[in-house]
C-alpha cells in the first residue's frame, strides 16, 4: 500500500477514510498500481474481464453518445487528494469489487452485500476501465451491466477475518470466463500475487508484484500489494497458477 497526500478538506464520506491514508505509515516499496489497459501481460488483462465493479443503480446514467452510459462521480482530486497524484483527475464512483466464479455467480466481501437491500440496490459493471489513461470516466453498455438476484451464501465476522459473499446475477454472464481458485491445501508462503479491483473506487487497476507477507492464521492471510478502500471482494491471484488464492477485504 501506498500513502498518498490529502490536499485541501476531503469531502463527504471520504473525510475520514482519506485522512486516515494520508496519516498512516505503511509503505510498500513503489506504487504497482496500474489501469487494466496499460498492464503489458494479456494475460492478466483477459482476466480482468471477469472482475465487476459494485455501485449504486441510481448513479448509472445515459451518456450523450447514443447506446453508451457513465456514472455519477466525482474526481479524486475534488475529494481533496493533490492534483500530482496518481489517478487524481479520475473519477471514483465504485463501492466494491467482484469477480465471476460461475455462468451467474458472482463472489465479493461480505461487506459488500450485507442483506437483500444490498443485493436489490446496486449494480455490477463488467469492463469498468478506461480506453485511454487520459480519460477520466468510464463508458460502458447496458449489456455490461448485471443486477443482483440472489445471496447464495455470505459470511462476515471480522474477529476472524471470515468474509465472503456468493451472490446470483439477474442472468447468464455471456462472452467471459470464470476465474478459476484453489480448492484444496493453502498458499505457498514464497507465492507471487497480483489483484485486480477497483481501488479508491476508481476504473479496475492491476496491482502486482505481492508476496505472501504472513500465512499464520487460518482463515486468511496476509500480502503486500498495493490497494486502498474500494477494492473489497477484489480477487487476489497467484501468478504463476493464475488461480484466485483470496479475496481483498482489508488494509493496514
Amino acid at each position: 500500500m501506498k500513502i498518498f497526500r490529502v490536499c485541501g478538506l476531503a469531502l463527504l464520506s471520504f473525510t475520514t477514510t482519506l485522512t486516515a491514508f494520508a496519516n498512516m505509515s505503511v509503505i510498500y516499496g513503489e506504487d504497482n498500481r496500474l489501469d487494466l489497459n496499460e498492464h503489458p501481460l494479456m494475460t492478466l488483462k483477459q482476466m480482468g474481464s471477469a472482475v465487476a465493479a459494485q455501485i449504486e443503480t441510481k448513479k448509472i446514467v445515459p451518456t450523450s453518445e447514443s447506446g453508451f452510459q457513465t456514472v455519477l462521480g466525482q474526481k479524486l482530486v475534488n475529494f481533496g487528494i493533490c492534483e500530482k497524484e496518481r489517478f487524481s483527475h479520475q473519477i471514483s464512483a465504485m463501492r466494491c469489487s467482484g469477480f465471476m466464479v460461475d455462468k451467474d455467480l458472482l463472489v465479493t466481501s461480505g461487506q459488500c452485500v450485507q442483506n437483500m437491500d444490498d443485493c436489490k440496490l446496486y449494480s455490477w459493471i463488467f469492463d469498468y476501465k478506461l480506453q485511454s489513461t487520459n480519460d477520466s470516466a468510464v463508458k460502458f453498455k447496458q449489456d455490461q451491466v448485471y443486477t443482483c438476484k440472489q445471496i447464495v451464501a455470505r459470511a462476515y465476522d471480522p474477529s476472524t477475518k471470515e468474509d465472503y459473499a456468493v451472490i446470483r446475477v439477474d442472468r447468464e454472464i455471456i462472452g467471459r470466463l470464470p476465474l478459476k481458485f484453489r480448492r484444496k491445501d493453502t498458499i505457498d508462503n514464497n507465492a507471487k500475487l497480483f489483484t485486480i479491483g477497483t481501488s479508491l473506487g476508481l476504473p479496475l487497476k492491476i496491482s502486482d508484484n505481492g508476496t505472501v507477507v504472513s500465512n499464520q492464521p487460518e482463515k486468511y492471510f496476509v500480502t503486500n500489494l498495493d490497494t486502498y478502500g474500494g477494492a473489497a471482494g477484489a480477487p487476489v491471484i497467484n501468478e504463476e497458477t493464475l488461480e484466485v488464492e483470496g479475496i481483498y477485504i482489508s488494509g493496514e
